[in-house]
């Protein structure tokens, strides 16, 4: 157990949490592109950590609708990301619209 009394302390219990991210679309495209390889190289690094649980991701209907305009064969890809990643898909409503 971490006992929060020093700041040093309240520093490691904040730095131990896991990051909620949102992952859109061109995130994704860049785990799959050849165009730029530093971009695919961070986002494949990127994707591994979030596979390893440091991180906790997620995606939006939003998303999946931008991807379901791609043609065919880029589309299954970016969505065989998404089920690669378990990432968790959030339905945008209006009220959470109002969030931004």
């Amino acid at each position: 157990m971490v006992v929060l009394d020093r700041p040093e302390n309240i520093l490691y219990s904040y730095a131990m949490r896991k990051l909620k991210l949102y992952i859109e679309t061109s995130t994704i495209n860049f785990a799959i592109s050849n165009q730029m390889p530093a971009y695919k190289e961070d986002t494949v690094k990127f994707f591994s950590a979030i596979r390893s649980g440091i991180h906790e991701a997620y995606t939006s209907d939003v998303v999946l609708r931008e991807i379901n305009r791609a043609n065919i064969d880029h589309a299954i890809r970016l969505r065989s990301v998404i089920n690669d990643l378990e990432l968790e898909v959030l339905q945008v409503n209006e009220e959470r619209c109002d969030l931004y």
